[in-house]
């Protein structure tokens, strides 16, 4: 809740680009297509816990 506030205050936030990094590297590591990793996440609306999570992590870098 705290983190959702400072992230709104400062405008700090994930972008859709920052997500789609996450999911190539992530994509890479595994050594599997990056289409398919993303048709994954948007299957099982996981997109926005990526966009959560990268959002936290810029929050605990600010």
């Amino acid at each position: 809740m705290i983190f959702a506030e400072i992230s709104k205050l400062e405008n700090i936030f994930a972008e859709d680009k920052e997500v789609g990094e996450y999911l190539a590297a992530f994509a890479s590591s595994q050594k599997v297509p990056v289409d398919k990793v993303l048709k994954y996440y948007k299957d099982n609306n996981l997109l926005n816990d990526v966009k959560v999570k990268l959002t936290d992590e810029k929050l605990f870098n600010f």
